[in-house]
């Protein structure tokens, strides 16, 4: 314990404001996985403090909340809410969205046009 920072990680600002991170949650993993404002997902190796991967959101929205699914052996995968009602299943091993969800307001159908119709 002192008085001084124990690390830093350097991420540039064209890759948003930081709203949301996790970190690994158990073993001898030792790594950080962090969202922006921007819609970029950073995975950071903490041993080295560097930055292993990111990638950014097909739709470039903030990303609201990252959590790791601690249900799966051997393959990273971390929940990611982001813009407006969506969230999707992320492997961070190969950087590919596995399954998306969103939700559809009453009313509207997945393209976003309203069910009612004017004749």
């Amino acid at each position: 314990r002192s008085g001084s920072e124990s690390f830093q990680l350097h991420m540039g600002p064209q890759g948003g404001l930081i709203t949301s991170m996790v970190v690994a949650p158990e073993g001898n993993s030792l790594w950080l996985i962090t969202g922006t404002s921007r819609g970029v997902v950073v995975l950071w190796d903490l041993r080295f403090g560097i930055i292993v991967q990111a990638w950014r959101h097909s739709e470039a929205v903030r990303i609201h909340r990252l959590y790791v699914s601690r249900y799966t052996r051997g393959t990273p995968l971390v929940y990611i809410c982001a813009g407006m009602n969506e969230f999707c299943l992320w492997d961070i091993s190969d950087g590919s969205c596995k399954q998306k969800f969103v939700t559809v307001p009453a009313g509207m159908d997945k393209e976003g046009s309203s069910d009612d119709q004017d004749e």
